[in-house]
């Protein structure tokens, strides 16, 4: 099997049609890859680790030209628990709802580099959570 090499710059400054083909290449260099039922449609999970970064890469149907390519920046209180701090939640949504109305195409799921993990990627400030009493 080739190994494949990619920088999180790479993944964060890459066109559509890049995303796309950084996902189909990294199924080459994959360590752990899953079918991924959700209430959106069948995905292809794949999993794999960028110099110490974990990314997450989903695929629905058989992505090709034209099909739409989306880049996720990891926001935990967005995305897990609907925080209206942001709209992180939102944005993933709304590109896993087009992946599948178009039949096919891409997310590419990665963590914020450096960030703090209460860190919204979103508006680039950590989320204020209240102190225990």
């Amino acid at each position: 099997m080739r190994e494949i090499t990619v920088t999180l710059s790479e993944v964060i400054g890459a066109s559509g049609e890049e995303l796309r083909e950084l996902a189909l290449d990294r199924l080459l260099a994959e360590q752990e890859s899953c079918q991924l039922p959700t209430r959106d449609g069948q995905f292809h999970a794949v999993g794999y680790d960028a110099h110490n970064e974990l990314t997450l890469t989903l695929i629905h149907g058989r992505p090709g030209p034209g099909s739409p390519n989306h880049r996720h920046v990891r926001c935990l209180l967005g995305d897990t628990f609907g925080s209206l701090v942001c709209g992180c939640r939102e944005h993933l949504e709304d590109a896993i709802s087009e992946i599948t109305a178009a039949g096919s195409g891409t997310l590419v799921y990665v963590r914020p580099a450096g960030a703090d993990a209460l860190a919204c990627p979103g508006n680039g400030v950590a989320a204020a959570v209240p102190e225990a009493a």
